[in-house]
């Protein structure tokens, strides 16, 4: 977002009408209003299969890079493009000289390479080891393309069900495991069938409880294993809402109330009970954070080399992941998680459903899957992009390094839309963390975008 005092701007990227106007700081504390959502169909609009974009206006649904499906934004057809040669593989099956061009067509990309006929299948057998047959989002069958199965995923939230009606954390968790995407948002149970121990299942199934979970009395939830946490049933959120205690308090009874989907630019940093500074209050409720601290960012974090270094209650030492010593940082120890199924293991060598469960347990990532008899072996230490195998790794440092050792890691395949400023090593400012990565480049400040150059002395 461009911000001028004073000035109304095109935004970068925008649509024709829309303009970014900044005001000089206001005396009092009243917030303005958030800007009006733009009407369905109309350009800056979220789309969908289901809610489509006027093409009559120039418009098409931009989808998320190789999904062609789930929410997009409406935007504008390109009316020039280069003439670099990058072939992409649009929403239609057809090849495109580059993404500018499928835009133009008014198609998202599929894939990153052309649609050569020998690439589609319509099941895995058709595609060559370590390929999976990926078909468009909410499709799980017809036609689709021969991919290369991810080696690694980033740690983002954006669940979706699989075609195999298994939940993942994000699309590239299911395309990891060689699974296409059925919907967006967690796997909805049918069928169900409720049960108190594991003979009531049948031979391929187990009777899972979870934290969170309502059992008929006290015996049964002692017969399963499971502490009592309140009396009465468990209360729930439904989707798209979270729990939200009082300011501070980040725990004890809240209030189910729904999460933000747009929010403003405006710098008002606050302090989430997950130990995270945000841009604003709203960019905090859209995490599903409630708040610690709701007038300044938080606090530093303090350097540690095990949980005894941290506060005595309700923190543990964090290391990065892979790194399970040396010097990490002192960490809220989560007081909810998901029940998503995203096996992790820890740096106590115990395998947990996901991230979430091993931080509440204090236990750093050693890696992705579940615990082996070698976990985390591959990784790499590095201390520049060449020192790494695979073409489609960097040397990735530690934020606010731009130096090594690192660690040789995938980057991203696609990124969400979600606009938080970030500075690269490279002198160059990116939307968000994630499309830093996606291009190989690790974070000079995580916090806010690189300062503009000096502009040249007057001759």
């Amino acid at each position: 977002m461009v911000v001028v005092v004073g000035c109304c701007l095109l935004a970068p990227g925008g649509c024709a009408g829309q303009v970014t106007t900044t005001t000089p700081p206001a005396t009092t504390t009243t917030r303005p209003s958030p800007p009006a959502s733009p009407l369905p169909g109309t350009c800056g609009a979220v789309c969908s299969l289901d809610q489509p974009c006027q093409q009559s206006a120039g418009l098409f649904c931009a989808f998320p890079n190789l999904l062609c499906g789930g929410k997009g934004v409406c935007e504008r057809v390109p009316q020039a493009c280069t003439l670099e040669f990058r072939p992409v593989c649009g929403c239609d099956f057809m090849t495109y000289a580059n993404p500018c061009s499928a835009a133009a067509a008014g198609q998202a990309t599929f894939a990153f390479k052309a649609c050569n006929d020998t690439l589609k299948c319509s099941a895995d057998s058709d595609c060559a080891a370590g390929f999976h047959c990926r078909f468009p989002a909410e499709r799980c069958g017809g036609v689709g393309l021969c991919s290369r199965i991810p080696d690694m995923c980033t740690l983002e939230l954006n669940s979706v069900c699989g075609c195999n009606d298994q939940t993942y954390s994000n699309p590239c968790l299911a395309f990891s495991s060689g699974v296409s995407i059925r919907s967006f948002g967690e796997c909805q149970v049918e069928n169900a069938f409720a049960c108190r121990n594991n003979s009531q299942c049948s031979a391929d199934q187990y009777c899972r409880y979870e934290p969170g979970i309502t059992y008929d009395n006290p015996c049964i939830a002692s017969s399963a294993g499971v502490s009592i946490d309140s009396l009465g049933a468990c209360e729930e959120c439904a989707f798209g809402q979270f729990c939200r205690f009082d300011p501070s308090t980040c725990g004890g009874i809240g209030s189910c109330i729904n999460a933000p989907d747009v929010c403003t630019a405006e710098m008002s940093p606050v302090c989430g009970c997950d130990n995270t500074t945000y841009d604003n209050l709203c960019f905090a409720q859209a995490s599903g954070a409630s708040i610690l601290d709701p007038t300044s960012p938080c606090q530093a974090a303090v350097s540690c080399t095990n949980s005894s270094d941290c506060a005595a209650v309700g923190e543990y030492c964090h290391f990065l992941p892979g790194e399970c010593g040396g010097v990490g940082q002192c960490a809220s120890i989560p007081q909810a998680c998901t029940r998503l199924l995203n096996p992790v293991c820890g740096c106590d060598n115990v395998t947990y459903d996901n991230l979430c469960l091993a931080s509440a347990a204090g236990a750093s990532l050693q890696a992705l899957g579940s615990c082996g008899p070698d976990p985390g072996v591959g990784a790499g230490s590095c201390d520049r992009d060449s020192d790494c195998a695979a073409a489609n790794q960097y040397c990735q440092f530690r934020d606010g390094e731009c130096g090594g050792p690192g660690v040789c890691v995938d980057t991203p395949q696609f990124c969400t839309l979600e606009l938080r400023p970030v500075c690269g090593c490279d002198g160059e400012t990116y939307g968000n963390q994630c499309a830093a990565q996606a291009q190989g480049v690790s974070i000079r400040s995580a916090t806010s975008g690189c300062p503009s150059p000096s502009p040249l002395p007057a001759s």
